[in-house]
């Protein structure tokens, strides 16, 4: 059954429709990416940590201490990408069983992050790195993001 949709499409008549519709799960999905603007932001994300924490404000009662319940599931996986760094110009090779999902140059995370990482300090960009993808591109397990935090 259903149980997760984006941030901006959380309105109030779905919040009230978990409750009610049978066909939906009595309980939401709401996948917690990052509690800072500037990563979500730089993630692409269209939503900020305000909006998403006054969804969380509407889908669950304040209880009496003014703190609000969560329920909070981490998982740990054997298999997952794998990013290794040499020196070099800025680069990125992609293998494994999902290469095919993704381009080698551009607007792939891995690059972005690196390029972003220089300049916010001020370091020149560069490394030829390489990502071994065995993970679903575009799963919602977190491969892409955490493929850029490796980086």
């Amino acid at each position: 059954r259903y149980t997760t949709s984006h941030p901006n499409d959380m309105t109030q008549g779905l919040i009230d429709a978990h409750r009610t519709v049978e066909k939906l799960m009595p309980f939401l999905h709401l996948p917690v990416q990052s509690g800072s603007d500037r990563v979500l932001q730089a993630m692409n994300r269209s939503h900020s940590r305000d909006s998403y924490l006054r969804i969380l404000e509407r889908v669950r009662a304040r209880r009496a201490d003014g703190y609000h319940e969560l329920e909070t599931l981490f998982a740990f996986v054997a298999d997952g990408d794998t990013v290794t760094l040499e020196p070099g110009p800025l680069s990125l090779t992609i293998t494994g069983p999902f290469a095919h999902g993704l381009s080698g140059e551009g607007d792939n995370l891995v690059t972005r992050a690196a390029r972003a990482f220089a300049d916010r300090f001020g370091v020149p960009v560069g490394g030829a790195f390489t990502l071994d993808k065995h993970l679903p591109v575009a799963s919602g397990i977190g491969g892409g993001s955490a493929d850029a935090a490796a980086a």
